[in-house]
C-alpha cells in the first residue's frame, strides 16, 4: 500500500516536464499562422516647456493652408447669404463709393422738383416748386419756364364792365387770367369776355347806343 502511494506521487511529479516536451504540431497542408504585427505608434513632437508656459507645436504647412481655404469658402457664402437676404427685401446693395454731392445748381433743382438730369439753364426763380427751365407755362402771372416772358400765350382778353351788367366796354381792353377776374371783382370791377356795351355806365343800356 506505501508502495502504490509512493509511485502515484512520483508520477504527478514527472508529469509537468513531460507535458512541456510535447510540441503541437497544426496538420499538415495547414502551415501556422504568423503572428500579426502590431502599428507602431508614432512618435508625437514634444511640447516645449519654458519655465510655466507650455508651447504647442506649430501646426504643419498643409494644415494652415486647408484652414484659410475653409475661411475663405465661409466667408464667400456669408457674403452670398446676405447679399440675397437684402435682394430679397428690396434693400439696395451696400458699396464702398462715396456719394456724389451736387453741386449748388443742382441742388437747388432738386429742391424745386426736378433732378439734375435737365441741365438746361439755371432757376430763374428758387422759392417757386412750379418755376424752373422745364416748367410748363401756365396764366399765373409768373414766368413758369424761366424764358423771361410772363404768361406768355396764355392770357385772355377781357374788357373792364363799369355797371355790372356783364357787357364791357369795347374800349377799356384788358389782357388777364381767369384768375384775375375774382381779384377784379373783390375790387369793385368786373372782368368780361364781351366787349359791346355802348354806354358802361348805365346796367340797362348796353346796344342800341346812337
Amino acid at each position: 500500500m506505501k508502495s502504490l502511494f509512493l509511485a502515484s506521487l512520483l508520477s504527478l511529479a514527472l508529469l509537468p516536464s513531460a507535458m512541456a516536451q510535447v510540441q503541437v504540431t497544426p496538420p499538415a497542408g495547414k502551415p501556422r499562422p504568423a503572428a500579426e504585427a502590431k502599428p507602431v505608434p508614432q512618435a508625437t513632437p514634444p511640447v516645449q516647456v519654458r519655465g510655466d508656459l507650455r508651447i504647442a507645436p506649430r501646426p504643419d504647412a498643409a494644415r494652415l493652408q486647408l484652414s484659410r481655404e475653409q475661411f475663405e469658402r465661409l466667408r464667400q457664402s456669408r457674403e452670398q447669404a446676405q447679399a440675397e437676404a437684402r435682394a430679397k427685401a428690396g434693400k439696395a446693395p451696400m458699396t464702398t463709393r462715396r456719394p456724389v454731392q451736387p453741386t449748388p445748381w443742382e441742388r437747388k433743382r432738386t429742391n424745386a422738383g426736378w433732378t439734375h438730369r435737365h441741365a438746361v439753364g439755371p432757376d430763374c426763380d428758387d422759392r417757386q416748386r412750379s418755376v424752373h427751365p422745364l416748367a410748363p407755362e401756365v396764366c399765373d402771372n409768373l414766368d413758369n419756364n424761366c424764358d423771361g416772358v410772363v404768361d406768355e400765350g396764355q392770357r385772355l382778353t377781357f374788357f373792364l364792365d363799369a355797371d355790372g351788367d356783364t357787357h364791357g366796354d369795347p374800349r377799356q381792353r384788358v389782357d388777364a387770367c381767369p384768375a384775375d377776374q375774382q381779384r377784379a371783382a373783390n375790387e369793385g370791377r368786373w372782368l368780361v369776355p364781351v366787349g359791346n356795351d355802348c354806354d358802361d355806365t348805365d346796367p340797362n343800356r348796353w346796344q342800341g347806343c346812337p
